[in-house]
C-alpha cells in the first residue's frame, strides 16, 4: 500500500505541475470502494437508469478455480454497497464487463473457465435489481473479451484462449442481433496481427470505422493500434511502442481516452489520450497504483471520467479503487 501512495504523489505532482496557467483536464483523486481478504480484480463500471454499477472478480488468487463476480451499486459514486455475488460452483468466472444490450437492457458478460473458456451473460431484469441467467453463448473457440453496441448489431473482438499464447494466436470479429442473441456470427476470422494478440478494446467512430487497442503477449509485446473501415474485413495495424495490458478505451466528444496497465519501470495503471492522426498515446496521469494492477473500467458522466481498477492493498490482497478525472 505504501508503494501505491508513493506513485500517487509522484503522479499528482507531475500532472498538476503542467496545468498552471491554462484550462486543462484535472485529476480529482481516488477512493477505495472494496477490500477484504481476497484477490479482487478485473473491473468495469457503468451508470444505468441513474444508478451506478461496478463489477469485478473475486478469488483466492489471480488464477484460481473459485472466481465469483461481485456487483456493487451506488447512487452518487461516493457510498457503495454490495448488490449481489454471482457464482457458478466448480468454475472460475473471469474478466466481467458491462454492455447495454440490443433491447436496452444491462448485461454482465464474462468468461467461465472450466477445462476451457465459455462465454456467459446475466441480464438485469427490468422488474427490479435481479440478475437473470446465466445465458451461455454458442461461441466456444474464442473468448469474447469485449463487446460494443453499434447500431442494430452487437460486436465482439474475441481471442483464442490458450494457457500459453503462441505466435499464431489471433483475434476474430463476431456480431449478433436481436434474432440471434446470445449467439454470435463469426464475421471475420483471424485478423493478422502477430505477437500473440489477446485483449482488445475497441470503439466505433461516426464514420463507422472501428478503432482497436490490442494487447500482445510475445515477440516485443508492443501494443497495437488498429483501424478498420466498414465492413471491417481488414485492420491496418500500427505499433504504439508501449506495452499496455488490460486496455480499455472510451470516446468523449472528439477525444479518445485509453487506460491500462503499463511497465515504466514498475507496474502501474495509467490514463492516456489517443492521437489518431499521429497514431500515438499521450500519457495524462498515473493513477495511484502499483505491483499488481490494471483492468480498468471507464465511464463518462457530466464532465467527469470515472475509472475503476484494482491494485495492491495489503500483502497478498487486492482492492478495488475508483478515480475521477475532470474533463474540460
Amino acid at each position: 500500500m505504501q508503494k501505491l501512495f508513493v506513485l500517487f504523489l509522484i503522479g499528482f505532482i507531475m500532472f498538476t505541475g503542467t496545468s498552471c496557467g491554462k484550462k486543462a483536464d484535472i485529476y480529482r483523486g481516488v477512493q477505495k470502494i472494496w477490500s477484504n481478504k481476497s484477490y479482487a480484480a478485473f473491473t468495469d463500471i457503468i451508470k444505468f437508469d441513474n444508478k451506478w454499477y461496478c463489477v469485478f472478480r473475486e478469488g483466492t488468487s489471480h488464477v484460481s478455480g473459485d472466481g465469483v463476480l461481485r456487483v456493487m451499486t451506488s447512487t452518487d459514486t461516493e457510498e457503495w454497497e454490495v448488490d449481489t455475488v454471482l457464482r457458478i460452483p466448480g468454475t472460475d468466472l473471469r474478466d466481467p464487463k458491462f454492455v447495454v444490450g440490443l433491447d436496452g437492457e444491462l448485461i454482465i458478460y464474462c468468461g467461465m473457465k472450466e477445462t476451457q473458456i465459455s462465454n456467459i451473460m446475466w441480464k438485469l431484469a427490468s422488474a427490479g435489481a435481479i440478475w437473470t441467467g446465466y445465458i451461455k453463448s454458442d461461441v466456444s473457440s474464442d473468448w469474447l473479451w469485449k463487446m460494443k453496441l453499434n447500431g442494430e448489431e452487437l460486436f465482439s473482438l474475441g481471442y483464442n484462449f490458450r494457457r500459453t499464447p503462441t505466435a499464431i494466436s489471433t483475434i476474430s470479429l463476431y456480431t449478433s442481433n436481436r434474432q440471434s442473441f446470445p449467439n454470435f456470427r463469426l464475421a471475420r476470422k483471424d485478423f493478422p496481427c502477430g505477437g500473440c494478440p489477446t485483449e482488445s478494446a475497441f470503439l466505433f467512430l461516426d464514420d463507422r470505422s472501428m478503432v482497436t487497442i490490442t494487447r500482445r503477449d510475445c515477440e516485443n509485446r508492443a501494443t497495437m493500434l488498429g483501424i478498420a473501415s466498414y465492413p471491417y474485413d481488414s485492420i491496418q495495424w500500427t505499433s504504439l511502442n508501449i506495452v499496455l495490458q488490460s486496455p480499455n478505451m472510451i470516446q468523449v466528444g472528439q477525444d479518445i481516452y485509453v487506460a491500462g496497465r503499463i511497465y515504466n519501470p514498475e507496474d502501474r495503471t495509467a490514463l492516456f489520450k489517443l492521437d489518431l492522426g499521429k497514431k500515438q498515446l499521450k500519457e495524462l496521469t498515473v493513477l495511484p497504483s502499483g505491483y499488481d494492477t490494471g483492468y480498468p473500467g471507464l465511464y463518462y458522466d457530466d464532465g467527469t471520467l470515472y475509472i475503476s481498477y484494482y491494485s495492491e492493498d495489503t500483502h497478498a490482497y487486492r482492492a478495488i479503487y475508483l478515480s475521477r478525472y475532470k474533463i474540460n
